[in-house]
């Protein structure tokens, strides 16, 4: 607290020579002006408490000596002021004041650097995070654009459920992929050498799965097995993964006695199934994959001898139409001239509505052959026209001038091959 000397000290200033020159008026605002100093200064405790009471007293001082003409006044006042901040005590608050000020700023300093570098730290990992994905998107669209192998992570609702190894896939390997996941019974329709029993086992990869195999239930024992003369039971395909999970795939559907099928339809049905020697429940992993050439609407000119599918069974099965896939035969055969033949082949097969397949695995022999260096003449007469006769081989010639290359090699010797009949 300021002492009663200090407040001598301004008392003094009115009783200096001058006192006699002011008028009453101008005496009453000087002495209201000093008890004012004299206030804010015997307040002085909480005038260091934080830098905006500091900042207040500096500002109420100035103000004051700026209001007062008279220099004498002005200076003792400064005087008295000055003798008082230059006290011990004054000193200690003062230097309290600053430490605590500052240690406060350098809280707020550290505070916000923390802050910063959090911020940063944060920031960098969801930038590499986001890096990670754009170089995984890139790596995958240049690994497609290259043909290159490639390893698919397959998520649902960002959960793993599957991972391949390196190698290419069919078009619709992921959603085939995901309705088996999914313990839905799939149905691929879709031409001859199309990859469909390839991507059966492709999936069984990917998901951890044995794969079992059955083609052409042509009667119901090959599904549900039977007892043989010794009395022993003799087990299926079918039979092994309903009874202890894995991926089941039922080829040529379509070419598979209708009775045998209901076996199928029942145990998917009910969850269980009666076999010669005991009742068996369905596996939690069973699954079933099938595969047809038709829509099993029966036989048609190129697909004869194809039965027509039970109601029910269409529609317990999701079916899925499988064509060839141009991205896949150019990742497993690049062979330019091999490719645009063939698919210019297909091409003018279609118009020509000739009964004629084109496949994705023609196309594969054709290339195994190729680098292998048969020649060509024997390449065109093993994997392309086979029991085509010339006059069909015209035709396709006639049509595939309008899309092909004419100095295609494989275009050039089919023009000119005999095929003798």
């Amino acid at each position: 607290m300021y002492n009663q000397g200090n407040n001598n000290d301004l008392a003094i200033v009115l009783k200096t020579k001058q006192e006699s020159r002011y008028t009453m008026n101008e005496k009453k605002e000087l002495i209201k002006n000093i008890e004012h100093v004299e206030e804010e200064i015997n307040h002085q405790e909480l005038l260091f408490s934080d830098l905006n009471s500091a900042k207040n007293l500096l500002d109420g001082l100035n103000e004051i000596l700026h209001k007062i003409s008279n220099e004498v006044l002005k200076k003792n006042i400064e005087t008295t002021v000055n003798k008082y901040l230059d006290t011990e005590k004054s000193k200690q608050l003062i230097t309290n004041f600053l430490e605590a000020e500052l240690s406060t700023q350098v809280m707020q300093q550290m505070n916000e650097m923390i802050r910063s570098e959090i911020e940063i730290f944060n920031f960098a990992n969801q930038t590499k995070e986001l890096l990670t994905d754009m170089f995984d998107d890139l790596l995958m669209d240049y690994a497609k654009s290259k043909s290159l192998p490639i390893v698919n992570i397959i998520k649902i609702n960002q959960t793993e459920i599957g991972r391949t190894k390196g190698e290419f896939f069919h078009e619709k390997f992921e959603e085939v992929l995901n309705l088996v996941h999914l313990d839905e019974p799939v149905m691929l329709v879709g031409p001859a050498g199309s990859g469909k029993n390839h991507v059966v086992f492709q999936i069984a990869q990917a998901l951890g799965k044995k794969m079992y195999y059955t083609n052409n239930a042509s009667n119901e024992f090959k599904l549900t097995g039977f007892i043989d003369a010794g009395g022993n039971y003799q087990e299926t395909q079918f039979y092994k993964a309903f009874k202890n999970g894995g991926l089941f795939m039922l080829d040529e559907i379509d070419n598979s006695d209708s009775s045998a099928l209901i076996v199928i339809n029942s145990a998917l049905a009910n969850g269980y199934m009666a076999f010669p020697h005991a009742t068996i429940n369905k596996h939690p992993d069973f699954r079933i994959i099938a595969a047809a050439n038709t829509w099993g609407k029966g036989s048609d000119l190129q697909y004869v001898g194809r039965n027509i599918l039970d109601g029910a069974t269409l529609d317990r099965f999701d079916n899925i139409f499988f064509d060839y896939d141009q991205k896949l035969e150019k990742a497993l055969y690049p062979s330019q001239a091999i490719l645009e033949f063939m698919w210019t082949l297909r091409i003018a097969v279609e118009e020509i509505k000739m009964l004629h397949i084109v496949s994705t695995r023609g196309i594969g022999k054709m290339y195994k052959k190729e680098v292998n260096h048969i020649p060509i003449e024997t390449i065109l007469r093993s994997n392309v026209v086979k029991n085509l006769k010339q006059d069909d081989v015209n035709l396709l010639i006639g049509c595939m001038a309008s899309y092909i290359n004419l100095d295609n090699p494989y275009y050039q010797a089919l023009k000119e091959l005999d095929i003798g009949r």
